[in-house]
């Protein structure tokens, strides 16, 4: 099966089973409620996982169907984490799990106990990087699109095969995600794209493929690794449009914007502002939350 007809069908598959999801997370209470310190005005469904999954489905039983035992598990694990919200050793051990099934179905450079517990540790830090960034409207899944589309580029085989159906789902999903958003990826989502860039990254280290290439790979993941990059704003009430729809704007954020926007506070006496990297589906702060860096302009 050729990489255009992966995608389409990948596409097509998320896109068709998205509105279904979104029912079903209305009627079994699996939604993202209206709260202080979040944007939307009602409940927004999760489960947004369940329809990439679908589209993901496509590239991995074509390519390598042993990759959906992890992938499957850490949506189930998301999922649950959604509907119940399990305590902290549950969901690490339950990522743990994970990783262990990617140290079966994806063989490294690194043999023996060194390349599994690499694995393990990969697998963590992305199914909790990618649940970091899920704060803003498009951003974990514009982010894992873009790397999905890049290990496509780097990969071949079955790995490009899967990339090409993650980046074509992701597309798909990205049509509900958009701002303002109808459907979250929820957990279960952002996990899933945890662990599939977890397997993209373990499948750039396989043998037969060029050391450089590994290494190359790790600049895809960067932004979930290191999600400090990211920079969220907490504007004071009286904050004008102007510094609203910039911060609403910006899902990740350059120094020039944030120059702009120190100036722009600068100009209507704002002294302080919030800065942290993650903002949990908010925009716009409206008072000082704990955990929170206080910055001095």
């Amino acid at each position: 099966m050729t990489g255009a007809l992966i995608g389409a069908i990948a596409f097509v598959a998320t896109l068709g089973v998205t509105p279904v999801v979104i029912v079903v997370a209305r009627r079994t209470g699996i939604v993202d409620r209206p709260g202080t310190l979040k944007p939307q005005t009602s409940a927004v469904p999760y489960l947004g996982g369940v329809a990439v999954f679908a589209g993901v489905i496509v590239g991995a039983a074509v390519g390598r169907p042993t990759v959906l035992v992890p992938l499957a598990g850490a949506l189930c694990l998301g999922v649950a984490d959604d509907r119940f919200d399990l305590p902290p050793l549950a969901r690490l051990v339950g990522q743990l799990a994970i990783g262990i099934a990617i140290v079966v179905t994806g063989p490294v450079h690194l043999p023996g106990l060194l390349g599994a517990v690499l694995i393990l540790a990969v697998t963590v830090l992305m199914i909790n990087g990618v649940n970091l960034i899920d704060g803003l409207d498009m951003l974990a899944s514009g982010v894992a699109a873009v790397a999905a589309v890049g290990f496509a580029v780097v990969l071949h085989g079955s790995g490009r095969q899967l990339a090409i159906a993650l980046a074509a789902a992701l597309i798909g999903f990205l049509v509900y995600n958009r701002p303002p958003a109808r459907v979250y990826l929820g957990d279960g989502g952002s996990y899933l794209l945890g662990a599939a860039l977890s397997v993209l990254l373990v499948g750039s280290w396989a043998p037969g493929i060029p050391l450089h290439v590994g290494v190359a790979a790790l600049a895809l993941v960067a932004l979930p690794v290191d999600p400090s990059q990211l920079v969220a704003l907490g504007i004071k009430e009286e904050a004008s449009r102007d510094i609203e729809q910039l911060a609403a704007r910006t899902y990740w954020i350059s120094l020039g914007a944030l120059s702009k926007m120190i100036e722009i506070c600068h100009g209507e006496g704002i002294t302080q502002i919030m800065m942290c990297g993650q903002v949990k589906h908010t925009k716009i702060f409206s008072s000082i939350v704990p955990d929170w860096r206080l910055v001095k302009l």
